[in-house]
């Protein structure tokens, strides 16, 4: 039995070595405008070691069965609840200063819950859109070139990119420890064109397709992009 754990740790290891090379090809470049203070604009994918760190020393309970990240009011892990499930959601509307991704703080409380994901659960992130999408494409200037935009000019869109490589550091973790994973967008996001977002398509094997969000109780009806591992995710059981 331990030597089976040591075996399995051995490997996690190698296999987070060799995605965070992988990482750190595709990376954002660095930022250029000046964050300070408290809550000064974390990235995760500058800290990768640490990230390692705190997932090799995580020997708490794998409890939850759901987290719903950007989960807004928690609708879907609502849904897990009703069914008997443990579920959590995470959103910056419910706790500004645990749950904002941008924070170091934030991004940590965000791991912790997605360390607690038993194998085999799901994680459900349907980040922020507007500076991604076509409505706004004279503001963010995202191009297949240029898919970062005008994050040196405007920090809400840095923010933004910054947003998806934290999300993109989280998406490796919860993959590492066996967790089905389903993204959503809407359908005229750039958001897949960030490098390191590509990256996590490609290397997770994640199938897109479009629905309608009135369907999963969206209050106006849109057209959205979801991507998931879909042969794995047919397996969750309720």
């Amino acid at each position: 039995m331990v030597q089976a754990h040591l075996r399995v740790s051995v490997n996690m290891a190698l296999w987070f070595h060799v995605w965070f090379g992988l990482w750190q090809c595709v990376a954002a470049p660095e930022p250029v405008l000046d964050w300070s203070g408290e809550y000064a604009l974390f990235d995760a994918s500058l800290t990768l070691d640490d990230v390692a760190q705190h997932v090799f020393g995580f020997h708490s309970d794998r409890d939850l069965r759901c987290l719903d990240l950007f989960g807004g009011d928690g609708e879907m892990s609502r849904v897990f609840r009703h069914h008997g499930h443990n579920a959590a959601y995470y959103d910056i509307r419910r706790d500004p200063d645990n749950m904002d991704i941008l924070t170091k703080r934030g991004f940590y409380h965000c791991l912790g819950l997605i360390l607690r994901l038993g194998v085999g659960s799901i994680l459900v992130a349907g980040p922020p859109y507007s500076l991604f999408v076509k409505l706004t494409s004279n503001y963010h200037k995202r191009t297949h070139q240029n898919p970062f935009g005008n994050d040196g000019l405007h920090e809400d869109v840095q923010y933004s990119n910054v947003l998806v490589s934290n999300l993109c550091v989280l998406l490796a973790v919860a993959f590492s420890r066996r967790v089905h994973m389903l993204l959503e967008q809407e359908y005229t996001s750039r958001m897949w064109w960030l490098p390191c977002m590509a990256a996590c398509i490609k290397q997770y094997r994640m199938r897109g397709s479009r629905t309608a969000m009135i369907m999963f109780g969206a209050q106006w009806d849109h057209v959205s992009q979801l991507h998931t591992q879909r042969s794995h995710t047919r397996s969750v059981k309720f």
